[in-house]
């Protein structure tokens, strides 16, 4: 999946095989070329590929829609079986323009979530720089492309 993250088959696509909470939208398939035209199905890798950059776009656009502001000193967390998943990982850093950070352990991944939030909260509260023991995975080549993208999706 790597080799076609510089976009030259630039498509966007959204499944919603039910119902979704947020963004409020109903079932359904959308594909888009890369001027925002309704397409066709794509070949499957780019498919694919396209469809994991959705799933990441809307993960952004729902942060920012609820406040949070992405900046130099963003980053994100992943947990969990996908976070060994170095494509997954560049596709969010890419989309995010910010590095992924991967835990060493992966079991019982929401409870962690939950302790980083915590102690980052605490450390902000406190003045206290956190040591994060984390391994980076970070690359941000297509920023302005998304840039673009994630406009047209809030829009």
């Amino acid at each position: 999946m790597l080799h076609i993250s510089e976009k030259k088959f630039n498509y966007m696509c959204i499944y919603y095989e039910t119902a979704e909470i947020v963004p409020r939208a109903g079932a359904g398939r959308w594909v888009y070329d890369g001027a925002g035209r309704r397409a066709e199905r794509p070949q499957p890798q780019f498919e694919a590929r396209a469809l994991l950059e959705g799933q990441a776009l809307a993960r952004r656009a729902h942060a920012e829609d609820m406040g949070f502001k992405l900046d130099s000193s963003s980053r994100l967390v992943a947990t969990g079986g996908a976070s060994v998943n170095k494509e997954l990982l560049q596709i969010f850093a890419d989309v995010f323009n910010t590095p992924v950070y991967v835990l060493e352990e992966h079991a019982n991944a929401a409870l962690l979530g939950a302790a980083i939030r915590a102690a980052e909260v605490w450390s902000s509260d406190a003045g206290v720089k956190l040591n994060d023991g984390s391994t980076s995975h970070s690359r941000t080549i297509s920023c302005n492309l998304f840039a673009q993208i994630i406009n047209r999706w809030q829009h």
